[in-house]
């Protein structure tokens, strides 16, 4: 039901439809895919939520049968597509670089500089 009901939020993907589904047939299709392909259920709803989010897969997976059929194949591009966005560089400061709170202490007269040039900014925008 859950595909169904993200399939049918796409109105392009809704023109495409005729009839409605055989409701028995696609809970079938999701049985098999938890029982015989060991997928959880989390993993099914995940996936189904992914793959109608995808500009090519949600015009391609229409019914249970088709996501069944090209589950293991969207799990490795979504998995593929994870990785390449979670890709991060940290940067490892030496020790000598470690600021100090006395570093990151403002200078009084320099704080009192700055709250009179925004004072006078927003003294020009009104």
């Amino acid at each position: 039901m859950h595909l169904y009901q993200k399939i049918n939020q796409d109105t392009a993907a809704k023109e495409d439809w005729t009839k409605q589904p055989n409701y028995q047939n696609w809970a079938d299709d999701i049985r098999k895919l938890v029982e015989l392909d060991g997928k959880s259920v989390e993993k099914v709803r995940k996936m189904i939520d992914w793959c109608q989010g995808d500009n090519f897969w949600k015009t391609n997976i229409l019914s249970a049968q088709k996501l069944r059929d090209h589950f293991e194949k969207m799990e490795k591009q979504a998995k593929s597509l994870r990785a390449k966005k979670t890709v991060t560089r940290k940067e490892i400061l030496p020790d000598w670089k470690e600021v100090t709170e006395e570093e990151m202490m403002i200078d009084p007269e320099v704080e009192k500089r700055a709250q009179a040039y925004i004072a006078s900014k927003k003294a020009v925008e009104k």
